[in-house]
């Protein structure tokens, strides 16, 4: 999402949509463990310290790589082997069951920026 010029992941707009601007310093933290989720009820903000306390507190793993999201079209691995593909967008995104504009998001890091 963009606010004012600048692109924010969804969770920490959602904060400030809620809460007004917050400090850089503070992250979100979703407090029903799931990091797609939108709802405003689930996010809270957060020190990274916090929210490093709430894997160790709840018997969470950090996201490793090659992990699917159920939500997500593709694994960080997947989306690997995109940016670094060679040829044509067209026949990049056949391989992978996509659009050519979405390749092409991937290869520019419009999406997946967390990568």
């Amino acid at each position: 999402m963009t606010r004012g010029g600048k692109i924010y992941p969804i969770a920490r707009h959602i904060l400030i949509r809620r809460f007004g601007n917050i400090p850089p310093s503070l992250v979100s933290r979703h407090t029903c463990d799931n990091k797609w989720c939108i709802r405003p009820d689930h996010i809270i903000s957060g020190t990274s310290e916090q929210n490093s306390a709430d894997y160790k507190e709840r018997g969470r793993k950090p996201d490793q790589r090659g992990e699917k999201n159920p939500h997500a079209k593709f694994t960080s691995t997947q989306i690997y082997q995109i940016r670094k593909a060679d040829g044509l967008q067209t026949e990049i995104a056949e391989k992978f069951g996509v659009s050519t504009s979405q390749v092409s998001r991937i290869k520019r890091r419009e999406t997946w920026t967390h990568l």
